[in-house]
């Protein structure tokens, strides 16, 4: 448990008693390989920090499922639009490997936001990386070729070559299966 203060703390200092509230209402659960920790219609009623494993956000398209996010120990798992407005989602979150959830409800962050300014000051600023983080993906994935988005995953991501299956690797740089499997291999 101490990873999931020690990641708050990464955005701002929290106090004893801060730390302590947010470890009187968080709990904890295991997601199998395969299980979605959420589904499209549902309301993502749960802020999630992944201690270990692996996950994976994507939407439908038709008939294809669309990777979006890959969610690693150490990361938060929402579905932002869905968990941000709480309204139903159209995004599933799904374990790529047996992953250790640790979470908060929403209605409970909220409560300590109100009690604990640094918390709320900390979300707002990890809100920011995390927008930032998000635009640089964005110019980095469709700014480039197939190949440069291929390169931007290794130099960014190196882990995930291994631990990602390569359909869904594809289906997050938007090429095709054999496409991904060429640039796996070289050719």
């Amino acid at each position: 448990m101490n990873s999931l203060l020690l990641y708050f703390a990464k955005y701002t200092p929290m106090s004893k008693p801060c730390c302590d509230d947010v470890l009187d209402v968080v709990q904890h659960r295991m997601v199998l390989r395969k299980e979605h920790l959420f589904t499209a219609g549902q309301v993502c009623d749960k802020l999630c920090f992944a201690e270990s494993g692996l996950l994976r956000g994507y939407y439908k398209q038709e008939k294809k499922e669309v990777t979006v996010r890959f969610m690693r120990e150490g990361d938060c798992c929402i579905a932002p639009e869905s968990f941000y407005h709480q309204v139903k989602g159209t995004e599933y979150i799904q374990a790529l490997e047996d992953s250790l959830i640790y979470f908060i409800s929403y209605r409970e962050l909220q409560l300590l936001f109100l009690e604990h300014p640094e918390l709320n000051a900390g979300a707002r600023i990890w809100t920011e990386v995390n927008r930032v983080l998000y635009e640089r993906r964005v110019e980095g994935m469709w700014k480039g070729h197939a190949r440069e988005r291929y390169s931007w995953l290794m130099r960014r991501f190196p882990d995930l070559l291994k631990r990602v299956p390569g359909k869904h690797l594809a289906s997050y740089l938007g090429v095709s299966e054999v496409k991904m499997s060429q640039m796996i291999h070289g050719a």
